[in-house]
């Protein structure tokens, strides 16, 4: 488990500019640090509880793309459709630095599919 989240900060606090490399705020105005591909080649093909940069938590099978062609790789974390018959679910990542964690969810039922 990696821990990213640092202090948290008011709006008018919130300078960009000072952030080190990798670092974003959240929508509660928490820094985190975003992973590097090689940090989440790992978990790929597996399941996996991914948090993203703007807070929000994604339960699923996590995989990558090999379109990309701008800048950075895609990834995409599958879970199981919200009714019966209907296709999974599929949430599209742009890139790892919108992903600040990885955990192992291979005992959740609901990150897999």
């Amino acid at each position: 488990m990696r821990v990213t989240a640092h202090s948290r900060t008011e709006p008018s606090e919130r300078n960009p500019a000072l952030l080190a490399s990798g670092e974003t705020f959240d929508r509660l105005g928490v820094i985190s640090t975003s992973m590097t591909d090689q940090e989440i080649k790992p978990y790929l093909g597996k399941p996996a509880r991914v948090t993203l940069a703007d807070g929000r938590v994604l339960a699923g099978v996590l995989r990558a793309s090999d379109d990309h062609g701008h800048g950075h790789r895609h990834y995409a974390v599958f879970s199981g459709a919200l009714r019966e018959g209907e296709p999974p679910v599929r949430e599209l990542i742009h890139g790892g630095d919108q992903i600040t964690n990885v955990e192992d969810a291979s005992g959740d039922p609901a990150a897999s599919l």
